[in-house]
């Protein structure tokens, strides 16, 4: 790092606050900004078309954003920056906080043992180094909304993803709950149209809503999945998104059991 600060890691135009652990999916990372505090980085490794598909998804989020005001946390369009310096890439690695095993954790973008890191440097395939691309920080508290079918995907119910925030923390978040019911309720009717339009939203189908009952798309990449997937019926997303109107209602204005089976684990 070029930067007297300590804190920061500096690399191909990025800024990563290193003081902040990264939030790791199976494939891609969530970095801090060391400058901006409502910004971060999405890097993932190249290998297996992955510049492709974020790029793919970028689009599909400005098309959306542009036809249905879609929220979502994009800011620019992925870019590919290369084989980063070993010393950056050990530091990358180090920040990785993942549920992964941790042997898998200290290689998640690229092994620097010497001979491997030498081997993917030297290679000219684009599926060597790393994809970045700039996006907003996720508002907090949040709850991430998911559903589970059954009955032939003829019927559904909403759960509350395991990375949502307590559901007390979110509550005392809320300063207006009517104002946040209306909002949430308007934005779940707006949501079963566009779900009717565009299928692939269905894909691990989840949604995070902020303490002003706000949607926000996450994930958007999901919508590549293919195969071996069943559509909801439409009286079973109705269903779903009935169920989490009720039940995130019942969170705000603390009638809720928590002690429900509404919060499952998602596999």
């Amino acid at each position: 790092s070029n930067s007297s600060d300590f804190s920061l890691l500096e690399w191909n135009g990025i800024q990563i606050d290193t003081t902040k652990r990264a939030a790791c999916g199976y494939r891609k990372c969530f970095f801090h900004s060391g400058v901006n505090e409502s910004e971060g980085y999405l890097l993932a490794r190249a290998e297996s078309d992955w510049m492709g598909r974020m790029k793919r998804t970028w689009k599909d989020a400005r098309r959306l954003k542009k036809k249905y005001n879609m929220r979502h946390f994009m800011l620019e369009p992925p870019h590919h920056a290369g084989v980063p310096p070993r010393k950056v890439l050990k530091e990358l690695n180090s920040l990785v906080a993942s549920t992964q095993s941790p042997q898998k954790t200290r290689s998640f973008f690229g092994s620097t043992k010497k001979k491997q890191y030498n081997l993917a440097s030297n290679s000219t395939s684009k599926d060597r180094g790393i994809v970045v691309q700039k996006v907003k920080l996720a508002p907090t508290p949040s709850l991430i909304v998911r559903c589970y079918f059954f009955k032939g995907h003829r019927n559904g119910r909403y759960f509350l993803d395991k990375e949502s925030s307590s559901e007390d923390v979110f509550r005392s978040a809320v300063h207006d709950k009517a104002s946040f019911v209306s909002t949430f309720q308007a934005e779940t009717k707006d949501l079963i149209s566009l779900l009717a339009k565009e299928a692939r939203l269905w894909y691990d189908f989840q949604f995070m809503v902020d303490s002003r009952g706000r949607i926000h798309h996450i994930d958007l990449d999901r919508m590549e999945t293919s195969g071996g997937f069943h559509f909801p019926s439409g009286k079973g997303a109705q269903n779903c998104l009935t169920d989490a109107v009720k039940g995130v209602s019942n969170i705000i204005v603390g009638t809720h059991d928590s002690n429900a089976t509404d919060v499952v684990s998602a596999s």
